[in-house]
Protein backbone atom coordinates (compact mmCIF):
# COMPACT_ATOMS: atom_id res chain seq x y z
CA UNK A 1 0.00 0.00 0.00
CA UNK A 2 1.25 3.45 -0.83
CA UNK A 3 0.63 5.89 2.06
CA UNK A 4 -0.13 9.50 0.64
CA UNK A 5 -0.42 12.82 2.41
CA UNK A 6 -3.70 14.32 1.30
CA UNK A 7 -3.45 18.42 0.43
CA UNK A 8 -6.59 20.85 -0.32
CA UNK A 9 -5.28 23.45 -2.04
CA UNK A 10 -7.59 26.42 -2.81
CA UNK A 11 -6.75 27.95 -6.73
CA UNK A 12 -5.99 31.66 -6.10
CA UNK A 13 -6.10 33.99 -9.56
CA UNK A 14 -3.02 36.31 -9.75
CA UNK A 15 -4.09 39.08 -11.51
CA UNK A 16 -1.89 41.22 -13.95
CA UNK A 17 0.66 38.60 -14.50
CA UNK A 18 1.36 37.38 -18.42
CA UNK A 19 2.30 33.62 -18.55
CA UNK A 20 2.34 33.02 -22.05
CA UNK A 21 5.58 32.16 -23.41
CA UNK A 22 6.51 31.18 -19.84
CA UNK A 23 3.80 27.94 -18.78
CA UNK A 24 4.53 24.70 -21.21
CA UNK A 25 0.82 23.50 -21.81
CA UNK A 26 0.17 19.51 -22.42
CA UNK A 27 -2.76 17.76 -23.30
CA UNK A 28 -3.54 14.61 -21.23
CA UNK A 29 -5.34 11.31 -21.49
CA UNK A 30 -7.02 10.77 -17.56
CA UNK A 31 -7.15 7.40 -16.64
CA UNK A 32 -9.53 6.01 -14.00
CA UNK A 33 -6.83 4.54 -11.64
CA UNK A 34 -6.29 3.24 -7.95
CA UNK A 35 -3.88 5.64 -6.09
CA UNK A 36 -1.65 2.83 -6.32
CA UNK A 37 -1.88 2.04 -9.23
CA UNK A 38 -1.49 6.40 -10.27
CA UNK A 39 1.94 6.39 -8.24
CA UNK A 40 3.19 2.76 -10.32
CA UNK A 41 2.40 4.92 -13.50
CA UNK A 42 4.28 7.65 -12.21
CA UNK A 43 7.09 5.04 -11.27
CA UNK A 44 7.10 3.70 -14.66
CA UNK A 45 7.34 7.01 -16.68
CA UNK A 46 9.73 8.34 -14.37
CA UNK A 47 7.67 11.66 -13.67
CA UNK A 48 7.41 13.61 -10.57
CA UNK A 49 3.73 13.66 -10.83
CA UNK A 50 0.50 11.87 -12.14
CA UNK A 51 -2.64 12.98 -12.73
CA UNK A 52 -5.50 10.39 -12.82
CA UNK A 53 -9.28 10.03 -11.94
CA UNK A 54 -9.24 8.40 -8.63
CA UNK A 55 -11.65 5.16 -8.71
CA UNK A 56 -12.63 5.29 -5.35
CA UNK A 57 -13.33 8.98 -5.61
CA UNK A 58 -14.48 9.43 -9.12
CA UNK A 59 -12.30 12.82 -8.52
CA UNK A 60 -9.59 14.07 -10.78
CA UNK A 61 -6.76 14.11 -8.62
CA UNK A 62 -3.07 14.27 -8.77
CA UNK A 63 -0.21 11.92 -7.05
CA UNK A 64 3.58 13.38 -6.56
CA UNK A 65 6.94 12.79 -5.33
CA UNK A 66 7.66 14.65 -1.74
CA UNK A 67 10.92 15.88 -1.64
CA UNK A 68 11.09 14.31 1.81
CA UNK A 69 10.49 11.12 0.19
CA UNK A 70 7.15 9.24 0.22
CA UNK A 71 4.03 10.60 -2.20
CA UNK A 72 1.42 13.04 -1.77
CA UNK A 73 -1.98 13.25 -3.01
CA UNK A 74 -3.91 16.29 -4.16
CA UNK A 75 -7.46 16.15 -4.73
CA UNK A 76 -8.77 19.53 -6.34
CA UNK A 77 -12.50 20.58 -5.58
CA UNK A 78 -14.19 23.53 -5.87
CA UNK A 79 -14.61 26.44 -2.87
CA UNK A 80 -17.58 25.39 -0.94
CA UNK A 81 -20.84 27.45 -2.36
CA UNK A 82 -21.59 30.91 -0.47
CA UNK A 83 -24.50 31.00 1.82
CA UNK A 84 -26.23 33.63 1.49
CA UNK A 85 -27.02 35.88 4.52
CA UNK A 86 -30.39 36.10 5.99
CA UNK A 87 -32.09 38.52 8.17
CA UNK A 88 -34.79 41.07 8.90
Amino acid sequence: DVVVHQVHLHHRVIHGQRLDGQVRRAHLAIQSLSVDDAVMQMNLMNNDFYVFQNQQSQALSIVYRRKEGGFGLIEPHLPDAPVAATGT
